[in-house]
């Protein structure tokens, strides 16, 4: 299963994100108003807040970009709507991964002329951290 945006609640993570800081920010200046102790606790609060609004547009970006997480935690990219280029193939391998249940499926990583034509920077480096382990370790044998 693919989470996407309409069954992932993906964006009801990101309304909680945006919403949970303005909320602390607001309740701090109700309650402690404008004074010297309810700006200290703004100052406080800021730097989660930023965490948490980078987290929410790291989101919005993912779902923007096609990404998603599978249940297995690997990230995938949706090339469903695009017409690949087949002709730009250089080379084609299998990537085992486990699955909770046991087994394992296999994965098709796709080598190409120039990989950033077709997916964005996170897949680039996951897939470079993918292609440098050796695959006995992915099998366990």
């Amino acid at each position: 299963m693919v989470l996407t945006k309409e069954k992932g609640g993906l964006k009801l993570l990101m309304a909680i994100c945006v919403v949970l800081p303005v909320y602390a920010h607001g309740y701090s200046a109700w309650k402690g108003g404008f004074t010297e102790a309810g700006f200290q606790v703004h100052l406080y609060i800021l730097p989660f807040s930023i965490l948490f609004f980078l987290f929410a547009l790291s989101i919005h970006r993912s779902l923007r970009n096609r990404l998603a997480v599978t249940d297995s935690g690997l990230l995938v990219e949706d090339f469903s709507k695009v017409e690949f280029p087949w002709d730009v193939i250089e080379r084609v391998s299998t990537r085992p991964q486990l699955l909770p249940r046991g087994g394992a499926c296999l994965w098709l990583v796709l080598k190409t002329e120039c990989d950033s034509k077709y997916t964005n920077r996170k897949v680039r480096k996951l897939n470079r951290l993918i292609g440098e382990v050796d695959p006995e370790i992915w099998t366990g044998a």
